[in-house]
């Protein structure tokens, strides 16, 4: 029998090379619900409907940025310099769409006319000196200059096919160039006010039309490695793009993405029917699919964000105001069974909060500040301490506050949060360890679409999310901003805002050295300042701030991961170190050689820079 597979396996070999049939595609598989609704794509980018792997991979700009390694790969970019308040960037001269068209710089250039990135709210204009170099002239007084690359490399400047869409680029680079300065001190794109009626009406329309336009064949043209191939409401496929100008180095033919429930997704890594899979699972789940297959890798990887608490400071029901009494529930909340039902792989923190996530404290905090930060460590003899000391009473079992009124807390929760059940457990433990203290509380899980409202006029007492977090640079101006300044700290914190700024007010802070100190201000100013000592001195006393002042409560750290699927990759980390009895990688350091490649893996990350490394295995040829 063995005989016969044999004979007729070489028979199908023989066949396919004296017909010149080409040999099979190298295909990388994965799970994920990150696909546009076939309803609706039109093939038009810019329409609202052409996201999730037609965007990640079919479109490249000039600069790919590594989340967690704070890395910058150039891609179409080949050469920067600046003088002054300008940076010069040369373009490669051999780049070109899928569809033959050249990439050049009035592509990039037009994509910054239609999209207020982050970036152009630093900006006074770009110019295009000839068809492969920009000049990114920034306001006065302009960041220093590797924070100008960080802020193009974090914006998609994707490119925006010129000879498709340039009617409408022109338009929009019009229309700024009509609008009129923004006051002094309020920060927009290119220092301009598009707030007046007239201007925003034709923005939109400008804007509308160009969404509504149809690509011949509803076909997104690619400047990135990958090009649209088939959409179903459950698969999505692309191909090599064989115009990409680094095709050579992208070793997959093709990459299908299936829309699958989490179930599904569990069942096809056991069974290796996917190649890829997003994300941490329970450990016993974790467990149940590396004994199911030898081929089965997990890398669990260490996210620059962390889930917990934060204080509504405006709170009707408990003093939450009080400095005092938000370190007191820091002492009293036990983080260990938080951590364990929400991110077993998670780490914890003896701090409060620091606006950044507490892995790179030793990288940008020096010793002598970090010796000078409290530690909240589980201790709920030393919170009651605390409050009987500052005035608090508990009576008939349950606390007051100085004035006499009874404590209570109600707890925000996000249902909408996947997974929501784990989210809500999380909670219902805090609760708990609360109510045991004295302190009524009830968790509120909320639906999702009323939940960010129900946040901004402050109906919660604290509300469970993100915190200390670094969604894009971990620099520390990049966290620091989000806690201080951002609508989402504000909003869970429930700070007064300034009206001409609309930036949030802070009053009464100190430094560790008893200066006064205003977080918005050092932000703003930061980007400015010229000498890296004395940036990393002001956040510094930013982070000692942040965990003395007890924004919140960071309750431990979180762990994604990814799984891959060895069969058919090859060029893992750890490549070594894996067989059938050791499946579960290590969690990397910030110091471990290998940390690029595994944040490559996980496409939140950098994931697409693992196109130019993985290969597929000789069975997958």
């Amino acid at each position: 029998m063995k005989k016969i597979k044999w004979i007729a396996l070489m028979l199908v070999v023989l066949l396919s090379f004296g017909s010149g049939v080409a040999s099979a595609e190298s295909v990388y598989s994965m799970t994920w619900n990150n696909n546009p609704n076939p309803a609706t794509y039109t093939g038009n980018q810019w329409s609202g409907t052409a996201g999730g792997w037609f965007w990640d991979l079919g479109t490249e700009g000039l600069f790919q940025f590594s989340r967690l390694t704070d890395s910058v790969t150039y891609r179409l970019a080949t050469e920067v310099s600046h003088e002054g308040n300008v940076t010069t960037i040369k373009m490669r001269d051999d780049a070109k769409y899928s569809d033959g068209e050249p990439i050049t710089a009035k592509d990039i250039w037009g994509f910054y006319q239609l999209h207020r990135e982050t970036v152009t709210n630093y900006l006074k204009e770009i110019r295009i000196v000839d068809d492969y170099t920009l000049e990114f002239e920034f306001l006065d007084p302009a960041p220093f200059e590797d924070m100008r690359i960080w802020l193009i490399s974090t914006s998609r400047q994707a490119g925006c096919p010129y000879h498709i869409y340039g009617k409408w680029i022109d338009r929009a680079a019009e229309l700024w160039e009509m609008a009129p300065d923004a006051e002094p001190g309020v920060v927009t794109p290119y220092g301009k006010d598009m707030t007046g009626e007239e201007i925003s009406q034709m923005w939109t329309e400008n804007w509308n039309e160009m969404a509504q336009f149809v690509p011949e064949g509803k076909i997104m043209v690619s400047s990135g490695p990958y090009v649209q191939s088939a959409l179903s409401e459950s698969e999505l496929i692309m191909v090599k793009n064989p115009n990409y100008w680094n095709a050579d180095n992208v070793k997959f033919d093709k990459i299908i993405s299936k829309v699958v429930t989490p179930e599904q997704g569990i069942a096809m890594l056991k069974s290796a029917q996917t190649d890829c899979y997003p994300g941490s699972l329970p450990i016993d789940v974790a467990e149940s699919v590396l004994a199911a297959n030898d081929d089965i890798v997990f890398y669990p990887t260490v996210d620059p964000a962390c889930h917990g608490l934060y204080f509504n400071f405006k709170s009707e029901n408990a003093p939450m105001h009080d400095k005092t009494f938000r370190k007191a529930i820091n002492y009293l909340i036990d983080k260990t069974p938080c951590r364990e039902v929400g991110n077993y792989y998670g780490q914890e923190f003896r701090y409060s909060c620091t606006g950044i996530p507490p892995m790179f404290l030793e990288k940008y905090v020096s010793q002598e500040v970090l010796d000078k930060m409290e530690i909240y460590d589980y201790n709920p003899q030393k919170a009651e301490e605390m409050l009987l000391e500052a005035g608090y009473t508990k009576q008939n079992g349950k606390w007051h506050d100085p004035e006499g009124k009874q404590i209570t807390i109600k707890i925000g929760v996000n249902g909408s949060w996947q997974p929501a059940a784990v989210v809500g457990n999380v909670n219902a433990i805090v609760g708990e360890q609360l109510n045991a203290f004295g302190i009524d509380t009830e968790v509120l899980v909320t639906e999702g679409t009323i939940y960010p409202t129900k946040v901004k006029e402050g109906e919660f007492d604290m509300t469970f999310d993100w915190i200390d977090v670094a969604w894009s640079f971990a620099y520390p101006l990049f966290p620091l901003r989000d806690l201080y300044i951002s609508d989402y700290a504000r909003n869970n914190m429930q700070l007064d805002v300034d009206e001409d700024t609309n930036n949030p007010i802070y009053e009464g802070l100190t430094d560790f050295n008893g200066d006064p100190i205003d977080p918005v201000q050092v932000l703003l100013d930061m980007p400015s300042m010229e000498s890296e000592e004395e940036r990393l001195a002001w956040a510094e006393k930013l982070v000692w701030v942040a965990n003395e002042e007890c924004f919140g409560i960071n309750l431990y750290q979180n762990c994604t991961g990814i799984w891959e699927n060895r069969a058919h990759t090859q060029g893992l980390p750890y490549e070594d170190q894996i067989d059938a009895n050791n499946q579960f990688m290590p969690v990397p350091d910030i110091d471990d050689p290998e940390l690029e490649k595994i944040a490559a893996l996980n496409w939140g990350f950098a994931g697409y820079n693992k196109l130019f490394f993985l290969e597929p295995t000789e069975s997958n040829k």
